[in-house]
């Protein structure tokens, strides 16, 4: 409990008051003894009226984990039972963590009843967020006085990677009617492995025509054929400093997390076999492809656990180490960042090693930032500076890119916002081209 500012004026008022009538009219030194005596009790009589710090209770509905770069809620609620007239409050909520700060809000006590107050937590990055203390304040109703309760909240949130997309995007493609539909024509049907027979009707290839069940059954007889299924898929996640720039809301590696999950269901879903690989400076972690349900738990669990690192990323060990682990031909999906050439010249080296017996999808974020440098008309001296450096970089990133299409490689530059469609279509092209 602490006087307000309003009180401390009336005080002030009274002492200047005090020394005034002293200085000036000694006869009426009480009249100002009587005005601080009048705020004092005035202050007292606010203190007794207003709400008690022991009858705010307080309840709390926290998530036990939520999803890195979307907004969750939370609900605090506080139950009132002193017989106070209604009360406007404020409300700060203290976090840390990967949590983002949040903006204090304002309730209204009401006794008797229940007041909630509801909270957008965003996280920043993956990891524990912690919920430490929901601080109430108030004041009385001649507005003299403030209280303040302190309530701990001690809640742990974990911040795990967004499946929520994954799994909205990755629905439409668990039917074969929905992978033959008009997004991006990628229909999985038409592969070289055969499926079935079917009577045969004008518009079908003639060239598919089975005819000796033809003869057998006595009518037109064609076969169908389907992508080959239980392929390799290999995910390889850059974990190095680079990856932990944020962009769009979100760490680079999150976004890559998020594109990998979304391809790993959908390649779990048709039938391939699905593995992981993490590197910076060294090899991280390392899961064998597998299938099944259980499998997509196994890779969600351990790209919850990718740290940040502030390594550089050294990718002729990873590389080579990958080349060792993988004993047939496998469709590599890499994740990953770069912005100087001695970096870039590594990279295409140790990719045009693994590109020779291996498929390869190189998937990168583009820069927003180089890319509004360069997008908008300069001002001043220093603009044209960073847009021709924005440029010069640019440049020399298409230039590598470029590299790596003519040794074969597959490659995706796009914003954050667009990798997981990207990605996945790219994937569906591959398949529906049997390129493995």
């Amino acid at each position: 409990m602490r006087p307000t500012l309003s009180a401390a004026a009336l005080v002030a008022f009274g002492i200047v008051a005090s020394l005034a009538a002293n200085l000036l009219a000694p006869d009426y030194w009480l009249f100002p003894a009587i005005y601080v005596g009048t705020v004092v009790l005035m202050v007292g009589a606010d203190a007794a009226n207003a709400i008690p710090r022991r009858d705010v209770d307080l309840t709390s509905s926290v998530p036990s984990s939520i999803f890195v770069g979307e907004e969750s809620r939370i609900e605090l609620r506080v139950s009132l039972t002193a017989p106070r007239s209604p009360t406007m409050a404020g409300v700060h909520l203290d976090v840390d963590g990967c949590l983002e700060p949040v903006a204090p809000q304002r309730t209204m006590f009401v006794p008797g009843a229940s007041s909630t107050s509801v909270f957008s937590l965003r996280p920043t990055r993956r990891g524990q967020g912690r919920i430490k203390t929901v601080w109430y304040h108030w004041k009385g109703p001649f507005r003299l006085i403030r209280l303040v309760r302190r309530l701990e909240l001690n809640k742990t949130i974990n911040v795990v990677p967004n499946i929520r997309s994954v799994q909205q995007q990755a629905v439409s493609l668990t039917s074969d009617d929905s992978l033959a539909g008009q997004k991006k024509a990628a229909r999985l049907g038409d592969g070289s492995e055969f499926d079935s027979l079917r009577d045969w009707i004008t518009g079908l290839d003639h060239r598919a025509i089975d005819w000796k069940h033809s003869a057998r059954h006595r009518k037109l007889v064609c076969k169908e054929f389907q992508a080959e299924r239980n392929q390799q898929i290999i995910l390889a996640f850059d974990t190095g400093h680079l990856m932990s720039e944020v962009v769009e809301g979100a760490p680079r590696l999150d976004h890559a997390i998020s594109a990998g999950l979304l391809l790993a269901y959908t390649s779990l879903k048709i039938g391939d076999r699905v593995g992981l690989f993490a590197f910076d400076s060294g090899v991280r972690q390392a899961l064998g492809p597998d299938s099944g349900s259980r499998q997509f738990a196994l890779l969600r669990q351990m790209t919850s656990a990718f740290d940040y690192s502030t390594h550089e990323t050294n990718f002729t060990l990873a590389l080579m180490d990958l080349i060792g682990r993988l004993k047939q031909r496998s469709l590599i999906v890499i994740q990953s960042e770069f912005v100087d050439t001695v970096t870039a010249e590594l990279m295409v080296e140790n990719l045009t090693r693994l590109a020779n017996r291996h498929l390869i999808i190189f998937a990168t974020q583009s820069d927003p930032g180089l890319l509004e440098h360069t997008g908008r008309e300069p001002s001043s001296f220093g603009a044209i500076t960073r847009a021709v450096l924005a440029a010069d970089i640019l440049k020399e990133r298409q230039i590598t890119l470029e590299r790596l299409r003519r040794i074969g490689v597959h490659c995706i530059d796009v914003p954050a916002r667009q990798l997981n469609g990207e990605l996945l279509d790219k994937y569906i092209d591959i398949k529906r081209l049997e390129l493995i």
